[in-house]
């Protein structure tokens, strides 16, 4: 039986994940530190309640894996800009710690949760070659994070492969993007606040292709060192709050700095992988609607 390792498994995309793979006949291995809601991690894994930077080579719960799922850090990217160097130690520091422990071990793939945080504004749908430039400190972890999981597999050896998630959404999401903030609005029956006139263009990933893209990759022979993980598909933040709900949006004032364009461009991963997600946002959003 095939061995995953899944770190932040009792987090948003961990415990998805987690799911996944025991879906596809995996044994999962789960790491998190004590204070993790273990409680939402499914019975069948076997959990160690540790930070990830005190793994060691010698662990018993790295021993026979064929793939490690990294998950870990600080998701929220808001907080970032008041915290740089918690995230930058929790996010980017850690990691490399982490990629020092499984490199003694042997492990044969690591699976490295970045985020589409790192591009710079672009304004027509990005590849993996894109301008890198992070606007806060959050994207700026993921980034070096990235280069560190680089510079292991052609220093090393050690095979790692970076996932760049765009907007991810779900049932269970606790932070980030329109489509949870939206979501939590009309829960409590507040207006979606619509900046500018909402024609900023965004790439919102169900959780489920999320993870089902991360199990293309883990099963692969061949990869390459980076992905886009979004579909592709056009969608403006005025087009998701109709959504929602059309009848409670308020409009406020345009933003500063605000991104017009964060959109995947997914054709390295479909020549490689031969699959897209599959999950519509009408179809992802009115499960939610109806949970």
């Amino acid at each position: 039986m095939r061995v995953a390792l899944v770190t932040g498994c009792a987090g948003f995309l961990g415990r998805n994940m987690t799911k996944c793979l025991l879906a596809d006949g995996w044994q999962v291995r789960g790491v998190d530190l004590p204070s993790a809601n273990w409680s939402e991690v499914d019975h069948r894994v076997e959990g160690l309640e540790v930070d990830i930077a005190d793994l060691s080579s010698d662990d018993s719960i790295l021993k026979d894996v064929n793939a490690a799922f990294y998950f870990s850090g600080l998701a929220d990217n808001r907080p970032a800009l008041s915290r740089p160097l918690e995230y930058l130690d929790t996010n980017t520091r850690s990691f490399a710690q982490f990629l020092e422990a499984v490199r003694g071990s042997g492990l044969p793939k690591v699976l490295f949760a970045s985020s589409s945080a790192v591009y710079a504004p672009h304004n027509r749908p990005m590849g993996e070659d894109a301008k890198c430039d992070p606007a806060n400190p959050y994207g700026l972890s993921k980034m070096l994070s990235e280069n560190i999981a680089s510079h292991w597999r052609k220093v090393y050896g050690l095979p790692t492969v970076s996932l760049r998630i765009f907007q991810c959404y779900g049932p269970g999401a606790v932070f980030g993007g329109a489509v949870t903030g939206f979501f939590n609005r009309h829960q409590e029956g507040l207006p979606l606040t619509v900046v500018g006139d909402g024609s900023q263009v965004r790439d919102f990933i169900h959780v489920d292709d999320v993870c089902e893209g991360f199990l293309r990759v883990a099963e692969a022979d061949q990869f390459a060192d980076i992905y886009n993980l979004g579909t592709g598909q056009h969608t403006t933040i005025l087009d998701l709050a109709q959504l929602i709900d059309p009848d409670n949006i308020e409009f406020l004032a345009p933003r500063d700095g605000d991104v017009p364009m964060m959109l995947a461009d997914m054709s390295r991963f479909k020549a490689d992988m031969g699959w897209l997600p599959e999950i519509t946002l009408v179809d992802g959003v009115g499960h939610l609607l109806k949970t």
